[in-house]
């Protein structure tokens, strides 16, 4: 039966401050609450509802921020609702609603996503309607009129993915690529951003300025501004444009 505990109400009254339930010894890994005005407790789902103006839930470096936050105390997984605003050392990003599996250090949004992960001139900035990040795998993956715009270059594309580990970028599904004058249409694109490269494969379409390529494939060096092509390969050249 579903009921208010009244000592985690009581602890939210006179604390500014509740650490969640861990195991001994755990201190470092427990989740601190502010903001709540309200939490309930359905001991048999083990599930704890918090609201507030807003709720703020933090652990180690990660704040997850929200008007309606659930804990599940059994997956140690964390539901955000009405808005949520999630941080940790490398990524920020808002969202109409978030879930965070704590142990799986895994994470999924929804509902006009925004996110920046890393600071500065080699920040990736993301907008699309869902995001999920893999922790563990150093991965991301945005669905749904996706768009990333990383230093000078913007992707867009149906499906675009950040392989952290590899420091590339793949965008699936309408592929799209702009880089100043430089504009690429393909099936898909992958960007390797220590290198500086694009490739375009799948009915590649590369124009720089009035001058068009069509390939099956087209490799971009976007630092040098060159391009090579392969497979069914047609030019529209403008010289001395």
């Amino acid at each position: 039966m579903r009921g208010i505990v009244w000592l985690v109400l009581l602890l939210l009254i006179l604390a500014p401050r509740v650490l969640a339930a861990q195991p001994a010894g755990e201190a470092p890994g427990a989740l601190e609450v502010e903001g709540a005005t309200y939490a309930e407790l359905d001991e048999g789902s083990g599930l704890l509802t918090l609201r507030g103006s807003p709720v703020t839930v933090r652990r180690g470096t990660m704040t997850l921020r929200a008007p309606a936050i659930v804990y599940d105390t059994k997956q140690r997984m964390l539901r955000a609702s009405g808005g949520a605003a999630f941080a940790d050392a490398t990524l920020s990003l808002e969202a109409a609603e978030a879930t965070v599996w704590i142990a799986e250090d895994r994470l999924q949004a929804a509902g006009g996503v925004v996110a920046t992960h890393g600071l500065g001139p080699d920040a990736i900035r993301l907008r699309a309607a869902r995001l999920e990040v893999l922790g563990r795998d150093r991965r991301a993956v945005a669905t749904g009129a996706a768009e990333v715009t990383s230093r000078d270059a913007t992707m867009t594309a149906d499906r675009v993915e950040v392989a952290l580990a590899r420091d590339e970028l793949i965008a699936e599904g309408n592929a799209r690529l702009v880089r100043e004058d430089i504009v690429g249409r393909a099936s898909r694109v992958v960007v390797r951003r220590a290198e500086d490269i694009a490739v375009l494969s799948g009915g590649a379409v590369v124009r720089q300025g009035q001058n068009e390529a069509r390939a099956e494939t087209i490799t971009v060096d976007l630092r040098r501004r060159r391009f090579t092509a392969s497979g069914h390969v047609s030019f529209v050249l403008h010289p001395g444009r």
